[in-house]
């Protein structure tokens, strides 16, 4: 039992932080009683013992030194949570036109090793957003640039393949709040304040663009605000149910589609996204009993913001435990 307390003193990422105890009916066992050095100090070669008790170091630079590793932690933990989550949404099937690990759906200039390829990118690109939450106020024109630098960089590892624009803009935004409210003992609630804030502005300036795109278009010809207004909003098409009770992935790709005006899927015509929102709407309604059936029947449309919104959706159920509840 002592050797394995000191090897999660030793390997745990935040394992030097802790002192694990362990005792007999006689005595406390120590490391010497192992024949182990002494536990090293934080910041310097000699034993933390030695350190301790001659108050060699000023009690600031040991707060540092807990506070770097914590917020390190954090990170690297967030990051791989998020590529974990897409990675989820990537292999989650049936899934109606979406790439998944079966099928390439209606696409014939992807596959599922477009995305994959994609994740590499994207943890550098998150650990950047999630550094950027834990030391400073999260600045757009920051964002924006490392935005731009991280979709030229997805262009580049997927062959010209355009992937998970939608996501990145979406991760992008949360990740920086959702590490800020891990660090500061903050809830949910506090992390979508904080991205709606910054999506509302980051909104009033996309849509100022002369860049012609589906969104940009969705806006101008009917209004629709896609995945910029999503977010501005604080995700409505998420947040309306789900704190109900858990559902199946497809259930739940179900629910986000029956309420968000993708606008993926206006690249046919905005009829198709309305027809879609009214049939997911009826199979919620009727408890998910026709789900095979409406999979089958859509497996013409490719509901990527959708697909986005559900790997946030794996995103929130990994960290939301780690939150504060109020």
């Amino acid at each position: 039992v002592k050797k394995t307390s000191i090897f999660i003193e030793t390997h745990h990422p935040l394992g030097r932080l802790v002192d694990l105890d362990v005792s007999t009916q006689e005595k406390q066992l120590t490391r010497r009683d192992l024949s182990l050095p002494e536990r090293p100090c934080f910041l310097c070669a000699n034993s933390a013992t030695y350190c301790r008790r001659n108050q060699t170091h000023p009690s600031g630079e040991l707060i540092g030194f807990v506070r770097k590793t914590v917020q390190s932690d954090i990170m690297n933990h967030l990051s791989l949570q998020a590529i974990l989550a897409l990675r989820k949404e990537l292999f989650t099937y049936p899934c109606f036109g979406l790439v998944s690990s079966k099928t390439t759906g209606i696409h014939t200039d992807m596959n599922i090793s477009h995305f994959l390829a994609a994740h590499p990118v994207l943890l550098k690109a998150f650990k950047t957003y999630i550094d950027l939450g834990l030391r400073d106020d999260v600045e757009i024109a920051t964002l924006k640039a490392l935005g731009k630098k991280t979709e030229q960089a997805l262009l580049e590892a997927c062959n010209g393949v355009n992937t998970y624009k939608g996501a990145h803009y979406i991760f992008g935004h949360v990740l920086p709040y959702l590490a800020r409210a891990l660090l500061q003992d903050k809830g949910l609630n506090t992390v979508i304040a904080d991205v709606k804030k910054t999506g509302q502005r980051l909104m009033e300036q996309g849509f100022k663009t002369t860049t012609k795109t589906t969104g940009i278009n969705a806006y101008q010809n009917h209004g629709i605000q896609g995945v910029r207004g999503e977010v501005a909003s604080g995700f409505p098409s998420i947040f309306s149910w789900y704190h109900e009770a858990r559902f199946t992935p497809q259930e739940t790709l179900i629910k986000i589609m029956a309420r968000l005006d993708d606008t993926t899927l206006m690249k046919q015509d905005v009829k198709t996204l309305h027809a879609v929102k009214r049939a997911m709407k009826q199979v919620e309604d009727q408890g998910f009993k026709d789900i095979i059936h409406v999979y089958d029947a859509f497996k013409h449309v490719s509901p990527g913001g959708a697909a986005d919104l559900l790997a946030l959706v794996f995103l929130f159920d990994a960290i939301t435990p780690c939150l504060k509840t109020a």
